[in-house]
């Protein structure tokens, strides 16, 4: 499954990040965080970088998905990082810590 993040990256093809930001009205850095799925995208960016990027309102849809997620579920997000953002939901071992395959 391609997150929100890898859907940027991809669409921005030889486009330099700070000149993406630029044209977005997006800082650099925080560009950067969402591109490498550190940081759930707002719906207002993803329009941003939709009407940038010709993206079809793909990554608003990528966007509002995470804003229905249940906060239990961003928190495991927060917890567990980009395998879980991808995946839904972890398999967690017997002691109750992630494991490496994912359900």
């Amino acid at each position: 499954m391609e997150t929100f993040g890898d859907l940027a990256r991809r669409l921005r093809g030889t486009r330099s990040l700070r000149e993406a930001a630029r044209a977005a009205h997006v800082d650099p850095g925080h560009l950067s965080r969402l591109e490498r799925d550190l940081r759930p995208p707002t719906v207002a960016v993803a329009r941003a970088l939709d009407t940038l990027y010709g993206a079809d309102g793909r990554l608003t849809a990528l966007a509002e998905t995470e804003a229905d997620l249940s906060p239990a579920a961003k928190r495991l997000m927060a917890l567990f990082g980009q395998a879980t953002y991808r995946s839904g939901r972890p398999v967690l071992t017997s002691a109750g810590t992630p494991s490496l395959e994912y359900a």
